[in-house]
């Protein structure tokens, strides 16, 4: 078990090097730009073909090789570097994710190294780079072939570290989660419990939608009661979930 967990963590570090390389190598590739600000708060990311002072600028962006834009229009024009890029994302305002998740299996009689899988839908504000605060709802299903089935309502904190559109941030979500009851699998009873998660990723993109890749490790609470299928008896399992877990997700 503990060689698996060693390799999932060695693959999720090798895509993490990898993201980050290559946006290291397309930025490099690309040249450099004005960013045109217009004063109704238009951004617009071009090469200027000709620029009347104080009359008109001619701009070629990625759908019009010519656009001839009033200098009364524009509010400031600045050069990027040709490392540099435009920074796109918001860090500020409502933000919404969507995650889908990879839950990797225990040991022992019930897990049997069986994996598991989850989604969780957030909705948030960002306060600033450092300090984002969600609620959210989601599904888990830790052991793959069983009635096991919880939803965790969630609060969450979300801060990413440097202001590049590839930034490295920490997220921890709390809350609990009630349970989805499954009689064909000869559970008659369950109780949920509180959840924990805390977790640290790679947010990249280079348009306004991001894309988010993390490993974390999240503890779960619960209890069900099972019906033996062949008798009258029935016994309850109190459990404590403790997963290693790798998810994807896109970010809004």
């Amino acid at each position: 078990m503990r060689k698996s967990i060693i390799n999932y963590i060695l693959f999720f570090c090798l895509c993490l090097g990898n993201i980050l390389a290559q946006d290291t190598i397309e930025q490099a590739e690309e040249k450099a730009v004005f960013i045109v600000t217009l004063k109704s708060g238009s951004v617009i990311e071009c090469t200027i073909n000709d620029w009347q002072i104080n009359e008109t600028i001619d701009i070629k962006t990625d759908w019009d090789d010519s656009l001839i834009l009033p200098q009364d229009q524009i509010k400031h024009v600045v050069q990027k570097s040709s490392l540099t890029g435009l920074y796109t994302f918001d860090e500020q305002g409502i933000y919404y994710s969507l995650k889908t998740q990879f839950i990797t299996g225990n040991d022992g009689n019930r897990a049997r190294h069986i994996n598991g899988l989850g989604f969780s839908a957030v909705v948030g504000h960002r306060f600033h780079r450092l300090l984002g605060i969600g609620i959210g709802v989601g599904y888990d299903k830790f052991v793959w072939d069983t009635g096991e089935n919880l939803m965790p309502l969630f609060v969450e904190y979300t801060g990413y570290l440097s202001p590049t559109n590839s930034s490295l941030f920490l997220n921890v979500q709390a809350g609990y989660s009630m349970v989805i009851k499954d009689e064909d699998f000869q559970i008659i009873e369950a109780q949920g419990g509180t959840m924990l998660y805390p977790a640290i990723g790679l947010r990249f993109g280079k348009g306004p939608t991001k894309m988010t890749l993390d490993a974390g490790y999240k503890f779960q609470k619960a209890r069900f009661k099972f019906r033996d299928a062949w008798s009258t008896d029935t016994h309850d399992q109190r459990l404590t979930y403790k997963r290693l877990t790798l998810r994807f997700g896109i970010l809004i």
